[in-house]
């Protein structure tokens, strides 16, 4: 009887774990830590109260001093792939760019990309175009003015 908060204690470690090791991100291993504290308070205190205020405590502790350093290394930050830097380059229709049917493909620096009209007309295969902005896969270009 006297083991039974050691057992409880330890089956919440197994699952904290479980979880912890079911997903790609730090979720649950503060309380792993905290369960863990709480089972080595419960096989020499007793008192139920004592060990759930050293599992929150421990747990609380362990994810204020740690989880900066884990998120550096998850390293969540968006990384750059500085595909803005096409903005204002030129390039070559290369599948006329139809706005009714949301086609359309330029070719920018070397590389294909899906294309709108900026203007909302259709833009013509060959004809020279200036990238406006990004979104996602999809350039916004508007033919260069001759002049």
């Amino acid at each position: 009887m006297e083991f039974i908060p050691s057992i409880i204690w330890t089956l919440l470690i197994v699952v904290f774990l479980f979880i912890e090791f079911s997903t790609v991100q730090f979720i649950s291993i503060w309380f792993a830590f905290g369960a863990l504290c709480a089972t080595l308070v419960s096989l020499f205190i007793p008192s139920t109260i004592f060990q759930i205020f050293t599992f929150l405590i421990a747990s609380l502790l362990s994810l204020l001093l740690t989880r900066k350093f884990a998120m550096k290394f998850l390293n969540l930050k968006n990384t750059a792939t500085n595909t803005d830097r096409i903005i204002g380059m030129t390039g070559k229709v290369e599948q006329d760019i139809i706005v009714e049917d949301n086609v359309g493909r330029v070719m920018v620096n070397g590389l294909s990309w899906k294309a709108d009209s900026q203007n909302q007309q259709d833009i013509p295969q060959g004809t020279s175009v200036t990238v406006l902005s990004i979104q996602g896969v999809t350039i916004t270009v508007i033919p260069v003015s001759v002049g």
